[in-house]
């Protein structure tokens, strides 16, 4: 079973369908969700601190305290909503993708979001998806920045390999695949000689 879920929470429009994905999965298996509040660093430079007027530099930092609080409700109301009891929120200092790496790592299952090419943010969301994918060892659910999902792992393709990447994927998705109703496996075999048996 998944014991602990880590979601990405941003202030981007499809972070909702992530924290509705993570909130439903957690409830089911039922995982301890926590989200991470985690954005590309906006806070002022110290030697630009000095150059501005004291007035904005508080402006910016309030309207980013305002921002990260903005997040927390959203992830609260989500769980709240979802019947989720059992969460965790943080807002960490310093490197974001160093910190999605290390959230996701202590997980076991973290949900990001597919990057959409109209987000403001969508070199940071690319880099960040990439470092929890390639960089924690973990299961990852990706979840498209576009549609409606109204069931959550019901059908599931295996996209199979005869290597240690796809047996490592499939023991990391078997809490998913005891409980689909379908799951499909696809080979693609590069040889016309080769057989797959049912």
């Amino acid at each position: 079973t998944y014991r602990a879920i880590f979601v990405h929470v941003d202030d981007s429009e499809p972070c909702a369908r992530r924290l509705d994905v993570a909130t439903r999965v957690a409830r089911a298996y039922p995982a301890r969700l926590l989200g991470a509040y985690l954005m590309p660093s906006a806070n002022v430079m110290p030697f630009a601190s000095v150059m501005l007027p004291e007035e904005v530099v508080q402006r910016r930092l309030q309207e980013n305290t305002d921002l990260q609080h903005d997040a927390e409700a959203r992830f609260r109301a989500a769980a709240t909503q979802a019947g989720v009891t059992s969460v965790d929120w943080h807002a960490p200092a310093g490197n974001p993708l160093e910190a999605a790496i290390l959230h996701a790592r202590y997980a076991d299952l973290a949900v990001v979001g597919q990057p959409s090419r109209d987000e403001p943010n969508v070199a940071f969301a690319t880099e960040l998806a990439n470092a929890v994918i390639m960089g924690s060892g973990r299961p990852v659910l990706f979840v498209p920045y576009t549609g409606q999902f109204k069931t959550v792992g019901e059908r599931i393709m295996i996209a199979w390999k005869d290597s240690r990447e796809s047996a490592r994927a499939v023991a990391d998705a078997l809490p998913l695949l005891k409980d689909a109703k379908k799951v499909f496996a696809v080979a693609i075999t590069p040889d016309a000689e080769d057989s797959l048996q049912d």
